[in-house]
């Protein structure tokens, strides 16, 4: 075994972490994985004439060479490379015909990541965050439309197709359609159940059912996907036959919330977008049982007293409200930020009785019972959407643990958990099982359920220590 094992390091190196300070610091690191040695960069520095190359870029994985500093500049030089390669499956033959052309230093994909990294390590965190976000501002004439935003992080990819782009206007118009039908239920037959259930098992709301159709037919026909996943379906949902299939994947839940509906509550819809990784043009289950880290986007639109959407793509989070006097989009929360310490617990404490002891013990730590820890305000709102909606702008940690009723938990990891974890750690937080980062559990089934711990990095890295430690028997 020990020998398998030098084999392999010595063909595809060893995985190393990222430092964690890096990546409190530059929390779009957390997306990367690292593996020092290999043959990778020793052929790249083959080819260019040289003994071997500091670092290589091969989809998401970085190969450094050994003995090379881990400097942010470095990092975030080969993030930008991961993000071209994520843009277009070409980039290996792009980037190459571009350095034949033009030269290595001059080549644009070179210049892209050098200026990236550059601005973003010239770029404190310490900056107020209209500071830090690269668009154009608000001005008394001009305001800045999702549509216009988009545009404007699309000019700063020159490998972008605009498949992506258009995912997310599909996604807004469908929010606006969905809001639209939010804010009338009151006045027409959309509130109550229906006598259909889910394959959860869980009663149907009407707006439940008119949601997953809006979504499902705003997204099927544009070319950009090749399928489907909904919580509200058992199965894949094919794209119809006659539509063009693309290489990117929808996962959603269309209405989270949704038994609060009767009661005038926030509900939300939130996604997950990933790309197919499989042969072919439709869809397969393996598609969609990708790990959280493999995420290109991620969101979710919350139906309050006025309805915003946020989402991510790697490059932090951007929270939109829509203007219903223009019917749009408008930019109002640039570069969303979760302060690092938590303010608010939310968490359903119905369920202390199935609780194990050390969730107990851990949930009086939060409310500062055992005088270890400042007592967080709790606010639970039983709405997933519109609890993390507040704990992200305001700082906190929801919790859903697991209990003797759902041992595996209750919230689905690819619906839920997922996109949200991808929002959280861009806004600079953390997502954990309990026990592991949410986007490292490799999913084995489309409903799979987990528990979560999700909001203020500080607050889940004491929830990981507390009941990671009693999982390893520590």
């Amino acid at each position: 075994m020990d020998a398998l094992q030098r084999a392999l390091s010595a063909l595809v190196g060893r995985p190393v972490d990222t430092p964690r300070a890096l990546v409190d610091r530059y929390p779009e690191l957390s997306a990367i994985r690292l593996r020092e040695g290999g043959l990778p960069p020793r052929v790249a520095g083959w080819m260019l004439r040289q003994r071997t190359v500091s670092a290589l870029t091969l989809w998401r994985t970085i190969f450094i060479a050994p003995g090379t500093a881990l400097a942010p500049e470095l990092l975030l030089h080969e993030l930008r490379h991961m993000h071209q390669f994520q843009g277009s499956s070409a980039f290996p033959i792009l980037y190459v015909w571009e350095s034949l052309r033009r030269g290595y230093h001059a080549n644009r994909y070179e210049v892209d990541a050098r200026t990236f990294a550059d601005r973003r390590v010239h770029d404190p965190r310490t900056d107020p965050p209209e500071e830090r976000c690269n668009v154009v501002q608000h001005t008394p004439t001009s305001v800045v439309t999702i549509e216009r935003f988009i545009i404007e992080q699309e000019r700063l990819h020159p490998e972008a197709t605009g498949e992506l782009s258009g995912i997310l206007y599909d996604l807004a118009l469908a929010a606006k359609m969905i809001a639209n039908k939010v804010r009338m239920a009151g006045l027409a037959d959309i509130l109550g159940a229906t006598d259909m259930t889910n394959v959860q098992g869980e009663v149907q709301q009407k707006l439940d059912v008119l949601a997953n159709e809006v979504i499902v037919k705003a997204m099927d026909h544009g070319g950009r996907l090749c399928g489907m996943a909904s919580e509200e379906e058992p199965d894949i949902i094919h794209i119809t036959e006659g539509f063009k299939c693309g290489k990117y994947l929808l996962l959603f839940d269309p209405l989270d919330g949704s038994s609060n509906i009767d009661v005038n509550v926030p509900v939300g819809t939130i996604f997950s977008v990933v790309r197919k990784i499989t042969r072919g043009t439709r869809a397969e289950m393996e598609d969609l049982l990708q790990p959280g880290r493999r995420q290109v986007a991620a969101g979710y639109v919350i139906y309050g007293s006025s309805t915003m959407l946020v989402y991510t793509t790697g490059q932090g989070v951007h929270g939109f409200t829509l203007d219903p006097s223009i019917g749009e989009f408008l930019l109002s929360h640039p570069d969303i930020r979760i302060p690092a310490n938590g303010r608010y617990l939310s968490v359903n404490d119905s369920y202390e009785q199935h609780w194990d002891e050390h969730v107990r013990a851990l949930m009086r730590r939060y409310r500062g019972m055992d005088g270890e820890h400042k007592a967080l305000n709790v606010r639970y709102v039983g709405s997933l959407v519109a609890d993390f909606h507040r704990n992200l702008l305001g700082g906190g940690v929801f919790c859903y643990p697991a209990n003797a009723r759902s041992p595996r938990g209750k919230l689905r990891l690819l619906y839920e958990c997922n996109p949200l974890a991808f929002v959280c750690e861009q806004a600079g937080g953390a997502a954990s099982d309990g026990t592991m980062r949410i986007m490292d559990v490799a999913p084995s089934e489309l409903h799979q359920r987990s528990p979560l711990y999700m909001g203020s990095r500080t607050e889940v890295e004491l929830a990981t220590e507390i009941l990671g430690a009693v999982t390893s028997g520590v």
